[in-house]
């Protein structure tokens, strides 16, 4: 959203989620909006694919609009859309080296989710690379940590070395789960958005403000209502209630093979459960989510701050 940015940054480019194969459609309306569009193309040259041929071009024509690739692959195609092995991000090094050299045909990129900070081989496998580029990162006018904070065991660490890459008058964009969310106290074990052990910290609006200082950073503005993540929390934490898989519609959406193993009896009627209830539960979580975030109570914290 461009309330986040500064004021007179627009914003420029639309990243593709999901299978990142728009229609003639989506990509047109991206031009007709003024932005970019990136993401796809899946970019891999290494020893499990030996050949320039699995590097794609820089886009492709999509009817009559073009759609252009991110520069390399993510870690899903590294890690077997993440059921292993969870170390295999550590071989982009080897694409990175083969589309440089003796000819630069992708520029470098470091393309991840947060999900690879939850175990140690696949976060070590991201921070190599980060490593590597951080001394030609350049500044920003805006870093954003979207639902970043959790993960971390040293949030105050991390923000201090970023904020050396801002701009004088640039700034952060954090959100995280909120632990005094109505959703929390209603749900409390069953709260979609706990998620252990991949989010280490939760915070409240204090010491979500009492990490920024300690960074040197204050908060200049908030965001109480974000209506995609607010009713999702309400759909799941409900279906965690009433379903024996945690979190199951979610898994489903994000499908990274957490569900592979489950019997496809079980399965079905998970997704029998979750249609039906759903849609009735989604109209529900609207107008309550919109409730809480003016009592301060919404499922996330999100703020933009900025160096004191």
């Amino acid at each position: 959203s461009e309330s986040f940015a500064p004021k007179g940054k627009r914003a420029e480019l639309y990243l593709w989620s999901g299978d990142t194969s728009p229609f003639e459609a989506a990509v047109r309306a991206t031009r007709a909006a003024g932005v970019r569009n990136l993401n796809g193309g899946d970019s891999r040259f290494d020893a499990d694919h030996p050949s320039v041929a699995y590097v794609p071009p820089i886009g492709k024509p999509v009817g009559t609009e073009r759609q252009i690739y991110a520069a390399n692959s993510n870690e899903n195609t590294y890690t077997n859309e993440w059921t292993g092995p969870f170390d295999g991000f550590s071989r982009l090094a080897e694409t990175v080296a083969r589309t440089e050299h003796p000819r630069r045909l992708k520029p470098f990129n470091v393309y991840y989710h947060m999900f690879s900070g939850s175990r140690p081989e696949s976060l070590e496998a991201v921070r190599k690379p980060l490593a590597e580029a951080e001394g030609s990162l350049g500044q920003f006018d805006v870093i954003t940590m979207w639902h970043v904070f959790e993960h971390l065991d040293n949030p105050v660490a991390v923000l201090r070395q970023l904020a050396t890459h801002l701009t004088k008058d640039g700034a952060f964009v954090i959100s995280v789960p909120n632990e005094r969310s109505w959703q929390r106290r209603a749900f409390r074990r069953s709260w979609f958005h706990l998620d252990p052990p991949r989010h280490l910290i939760h915070f409240d609006q204090t010491t979500l403000a009492s990490v920024l200082q300690s960074a040197g950073l204050s908060i200049v503005a908030s965001h109480p209502f974000l209506p995609e993540y607010g009713t999702s929390g309400w759909v799941q934490s409900v279906l965690n209630r009433v379903l024996p898989h945690r979190n199951f519609l979610y898994e489903v959406v994000k499908d990274r093979g957490a569900l592979s193993k489950m019997p496809r009896l079980t399965y079905v009627a998970h997704i029998a459960a979750s249609l039906a209830l759903g849609s009735p539960l989604f109209m529900l979580a609207l107008p309550v989510e919109w409730l809480a975030s003016r009592s301060n109570a919404a499922a996330a914290l999100t703020v933009t701050a900025k160096p004191i």
